[in-house]
Formats: C-alpha cells, structure tokens, sequence
C-alpha cells in the first residue's frame, strides 16, 4: 500500500482521468477515487466536507455534461449517491450544510441524463470540417 502522502496527488489525478472521461470503461476508477478521498480524510490530510464536497461536484459535473459518453455520465451519477452520502456523514450539526446537501439532493434528483450531444454536432462558432 503506498504512504498517505502520496495518495493525494493520485486522487487528483483520479479526478482528472474521471472528469475528462479519459478511460470510460473503466467504472472502477470511481470507487479508487473515492476511497482514495476517505483514506486522506482518515489519515487527516484533507478535511471531510470540503473533500467529500468536491467529491460530489466532480461526478455531478461529469454526470451533467453531455460532451460525455451517456454510460460514463450514468455511472457518475450512480457513484454520486455515494458522495453524498459521505458529504451527508460529514454534516454534523451545522444548519448551513444541511441547507447545502437539501440543494445537493435537489440537484441530484432533477439530474438530466438523457441530453447528449452527438460527436459530429459542432459546437457554436469551431471550424467546419466541411471541405468543398
């Protein structure tokens, strides 16, 4: 097993590879990261709610943009519950973070995964590939 300190900058880059949709066969690239996060808040690296909270916003993001494969953006949203119920262990007592996890689980809910944009759609004002 490698030392806590070196977790940190693999959980980063978890977070890129998962964001980017680098390797979207690869669904346990996910739980990695997010075991990766609990293990730097065990060991006192990171706090519980801003980690758990970044969690949470990085599969949201990816679940909610459709430049992404449909089953990548399915399985992050699958993998957001997770990281909600994590930033939920680390709410405590605190009015406004329970206020923050009713908008999580709001946006969790209203969550569209159905809008993709197909990869031959060119986005406003890029070049068209059209050659006469």
């Amino acid at each position: 097993m490698s030392s806590p300190h070196a977790c940190r900058p693999r959980w980063l880059w978890l977070s890129v590879r998962i964001r980017c949709a680098l390797t979207p066969d690869d669904p346990q690239l996910i739980a990695q990261y997010l075991c990766l996060g609990h293990r730097l808040v065990c060991s006192g690296q990171l706090p519980g709610w801003s980690t758990a909270r970044r969690e949470l916003c990085l599969l949201m993001d990816t679940a909610a943009d459709p430049l992404l494969p449909q089953h990548w953006r399915e399985t992050c949203a699958d993998h957001a519950g997770r990281a909600l119920a994590e930033l939920d262990a680390h709410a405590g007592s605190q009015p406004h973070r329970h206020a923050e996890l009713r908008h999580w689980r709001s946006r969790l809910a209203r969550l569209d995964l159905h809008t993709t944009l197909p990869i031959d759609e060119a986005a406003p004002g890029a070049p068209s590939t059209d050659h006469p």
